[in-house]
């Protein structure tokens, strides 16, 4: 009676990355729909042109994995060697750094939606409300093992193993309306949208927090942690560039005090024109304890709109995309303002600090201008990435050609946008 609608689907996909117990995955999916402004109780409310509401559910897989071969590795040139024989002599040799679970599986991503889409006005007004709550499971993340396992790099680095172990979450909703008409030889037409997301990483099951590097000399920017989003920026938080001396003094006394050692300092190898990070735990100490997410690159909100007008023969289209509550690595700042080299340096380091008393945000040029001081992984680095884009603006005139005698045996149409 296109009243009750129900689809469904199922998939049975193989794939040979995967051993033969595991080689299939079985992906079902079925969606059902309910148009309310069939029913013969909404048939007198005449302004409901429609209203329909929505729900579905759906497993998909993704078998797009790591190769399955062991990472051997024969040092940066081929000299890993290994003392072997009574003469004790040298061979070159190898060192397996990682390797996978032969009973690795496909990644499976779970997910449901429920809706609502309403058209007022013979649908002038239209407006589609969603919430969808997506789980991908059994994501495969490299899981670390002892040394015992004979799995690892050189220096007591530890090995890890491929395994299908991590969990994470993307929940969120969905607006979209949109308005048409026409007055007085003026046909227009709005649309907005807007959708927010929380990405989240849900369990790392056997799993611990990664890591992640950055281009400033390999400093490790990001983090992937339980109930944090995917790849979070983490470092410290920048207090302030030491004034002078005393400011110094001041901060290793907090130390001391709070340690009881009359030799503590607050922040190794501090000097005045050194940048302060801040004490997020309060034991008067900067420790890796201090360390702290700073944001996240994945957007929570996108959204966009879109305007189109048309008078005679003239019409403009104009379209807009943004997002917002995100955040982005800035790494040229590490080049153009850690003065790790004497060129091509920001003209910001011009206010940068120079002598005893001056107040600055940069700190003093090549001073403690290395990854693990001033240069350090911190919001020193991490930006809003939030912005409004102009997509593209548009406008154009027909010109009318059906009365044109013979040019309209050659164009049917011609148009200057």
């Amino acid at each position: 009676m296109d009243k009750y609608l129900v689809t469904a689907s199922f998939r049975r996909d193989g794939n040979y990355v995967f051993s033969e117990a595991n080689r299939f995955g079985n992906f079902p999916a079925i969606g059902v729909a309910w148009k309310i402004n069939e029913e013969t109780f909404m048939q007198s409310i005449e302004a409901i042109s429609q209203l329909k509401l929505r729900a579905s559910y759906g497993i998909t897989g993704n078998s797009s994995v790591p190769l399955q071969f062991s990472s051997i590795w024969k040092g940066q040139a081929n000299n890993i060697v290994y003392s072997l024989g009574d003469g004790k002599n040298y061979a070159q040799g190898a060192t397996i750094n990682s390797s996978f679970d032969p009973n690795i599986q496909w990644e499976t991503t779970k997910q449901f939606d429920i809706g609502l889409d309403l058209g007022l006005f013979e649908d002038q007004l239209t407006l589609s409300l969603g919430y969808y709550d997506r789980k991908n499971e059994d994501l495969l993340t490299y899981v670390p093992v002892p040394l015992s396992t004979g799995i690892g790099g050189p220096f007591d680095n530890p090995g890890n193993i491929l395994k299908n172990t991590a969990t994470a979450s993307n929940k969120g909703f969905e607006v979209d309306i949109a308005y048409q008409g026409n007055a007085g030889g003026l046909r227009y037409s709005f649309s907005a949208n807007a959708a927010y997301n929380k990405n989240k990483v849900v369990s790392l099951g056997e799993g611990s927090s990664f890591q992640r590097g950055g281009v400033n000399g390999g400093n490790l920017a990001t983090k992937t942690d339980k109930d944090q989003p995917i790849g979070s920026f983490f470092g410290y938080v920048v207090d302030h560039v030491a004034i002078d001396q005393s400011d110094v003094d001041s901060y290793n006394q907090i130390a001391q005090q709070a340690t009881g050692d009359a030799s503590a300092v607050y922040q190794t190898g501090l000097l005045a024109g050194d940048i302060i990070f801040k004490d997020i735990d309060g034991d008067g100490q900067l420790t890796n304890k201090d360390l702290t997410f700073l944001g996240s690159p994945i957007p929570k909100w996108n959204y966009g709109a879109n305007v189109n007008l048309a008078y005679k023969n003239f019409d403009f289209m104009l379209s807009l995309y943004g997002i917002s509550d995100v955040k982005i690595w800035n790494d040229l700042k590490y080049w153009t303002e850690g003065t790790t080299r004497p060129f091509n340096a920001s003209a910001d380091l011009v206010s940068r600090w120079r002598t005893e008393g001056d107040i600055s945000e940069y700190p003093k040029a090549g001073q403690n201008a290395t990854g693990s001081k001033n240069l350090r992984p911190s919001d020193r680095f991490v930006e809003n990435g939030s912005y409004l884009r102009l997509r593209n603006v548009t406008l154009g005139y027909n010109i009318p050609v059906a009365n044109a005698g013979s040019v309209n045996k050659v164009f049917s149409s011609l148009r200057i946008i």
